[in-house]
């Protein structure tokens, strides 16, 4: 009976109470919630963001006008820990009418979560092929967030990034270019990578990649990052300038994958892990 009394006292709040109290919990507990009631359920059901912009021209300045426009949606999605999924009309490269759809939230922790997937199944083989993501701290970005914006993204301290498409690889790259305090960098389920270079401020601290089949190489240069986490088939593995590494996993599940064995980048990859304090490696590797 107290229970009963409980839930129906709960699903009374407002719905401005119930997304404060389901932001202070881990994204995964609270995504949880949305079982609870139809009060709690209503928070996850996706707010719609429509908005129409050339991928063709993604660098120049009238795109990066529309870009700013997009992130100051998204910024949106970091008040509260409500889903808002996105709708971005677009071209591809063949001039086709292409969307790019994906989800974002923030979790507790100062995280945001932004999921490419969700428009997996509308997306033509242009936008699935693989592509090059370059994520860059170290220099002025191309597409440079107005000051009221910039000081939103001071907060973030995650970015999880699931599913990154090519037609996305811009976006992305803008918002990690301009998330200067960001400590953890999360990628899964990628498929479309080949090769990513992040050159990160001296605030990354942990870098994890999981699932991202295609990956060929990584190359990363993080000051003071402590952690590297990597699971899915043997890519060539760059970790420069970065002192401060104590901590490395390197998860080789699915073998070599479709690259090919290198020993000479092997054993380049163990020499830069000399001085780490813990190393968690598949056994075949060492062999």
């Amino acid at each position: 009976m107290e229970d009963e009394s409980l839930e129906t006292m709960t699903d009374s709040l407002p719905p401005e109470i119930l997304r404060r109290i389901v932001s202070l919990i881990p994204l995964k507990d609270a995504v949880r919630t949305s079982v609870l009631s139809t009060a709690w359920r209503g928070l996850w059901t996706p707010f719609r963001v429509e908005s129409n912009f050339d991928s063709n021209q993604i660098t120049g300045g009238e795109s990066d006008v529309k870009l700013n426009q997009i992130v100051g949606l998204l910024l949106k999605s970091c008040d509260y820990s409500e889903l808002r999924k996105f709708r971005l009309g677009g071209f591809n490269s063949d001039n086709k009418e292409e969307d790019l759809i994906f989800s974002a939230a923030k979790g507790a922790g100062k995280e945001l979560h932004l999921d490419f997937s969700r428009g997996e199944k509308q997306m033509n083989q242009i936008i699935t092929a693989n592509f090059n993501l370059i994520l860059d701290q170290s220099c002025a970005s191309s597409c440079k967030f107005p000051d009221n914006q910039t000081a939103k993204f001071s907060f973030l301290r995650t970015m999880h990034l699931i599913s990154v498409n090519r037609l996305a690889g811009d976006l992305v790259s803008a918002l990690f270019s301009n998330c200067r305090l960001l400590e953890i960098l999360k990628l899964e389920k990628c498929t479309g990578i080949q090769n990513i270079n992040v050159k990160a401020s001296n605030s990354l601290k942990a870098f994890a990649m999981a699932d991202c089949p295609n990956t060929a190489s990584i190359a990363i240069s993080a000051p003071n990052l402590e952690s590297f986490r990597y699971r899915g088939a043997l890519p060539l593995i760059q970790i420069k300038s970065s002192p401060r590494l104590v901590d490395v996993t390197l998860d080789l599940r699915e073998g070599l994958g479709n690259n090919g064995f290198d020993c000479e980048d092997c054993l380049d990859l163990l020499a830069s892990l000399k001085n780490i304090e813990i190393l968690t490696i598949s056994g075949w590797f060492l062999e």
